[in-house]
């Protein structure tokens, strides 16, 4: 799917609950003032997570009871070592719970999505699992963020997942970017895994 170049979907996105925008000019034909429109940018609360170490928040979304879920990565200082770290927050941003998967090398998580079943679908990389350098690492979750199943995909080089999707018919489709397979370096990587 790609040529000789370095090829590569990448999604981030970031959280931020906002309110109101910038201040908006108001003309008449006497003066010119700005006019304040509320609701439109302005934060309303902003939140830190992590403890003493280095933590990455890569993807973000609003779950189906209003609160928010997280996933990204925690380095553990004690070694050349990551996990993939979930985080769980009420509407308020407020932790309900917090989740780390992972063995003893580098894992990472760069996008959540929850499913129809209520539960998460995590993608990211691995090179605790797999068979290669690095492997798209998948990762199911119920409700409570417990690990119902995790599998790897990929070849003998570095295979990496960007983003995931649950498809209509209960699958999900993966979209990232490999050296394993593909005409160049790096060319992007397109999975669709059933139920």
């Amino acid at each position: 799917m790609g040529g000789k170049s370095y090829d590569a979907v990448v999604s981030i996105v970031f959280l931020i609950a906002l309110l109101s925008l910038f201040p908006v000019m108001s003309c008449t034909k006497k003066t010119t003032e700005p006019e304040n429109h509320h609701g439109k940018g302005r934060v309303e609360w902003e939140k830190t997570f992590g403890g003493s170490s280095y933590e990455y928040g890569f993807s973000v979304l609003q779950t189906s009871d209003g609160g928010y879920i997280i996933a990204g990565t925690t380095y553990l200082l004690r070694a050349y070592e990551t996990d993939v770290y979930l985080i769980k927050t009420d509407i308020n941003g407020d932790t309900l719970w917090t989740k780390t998967y992972g063995e003893n090398d580098i894992d990472e998580a760069n996008s959540i999505q929850q499913t129809s079943n209520g539960g998460y679908i995590i993608a990211g990389w691995t090179n605790s699992f797999g068979e290669g350098w690095e492997d798209v690492y998948i990762i199911s979750a119920d409700a409570n963020g417990d690990i119902l199943w995790t599998k790897t995909y990929g070849g003998t080089l570095r295979d990496f997942s960007r983003s995931i999707q649950q498809t209509s018919d209960g699958g999900y489709i993966i979209g990232g970017y490999t050296n394993s397979f593909g005409a160049g370096y790096y060319d992007v990587y397109l999975l669709k895994i059933e139920p």
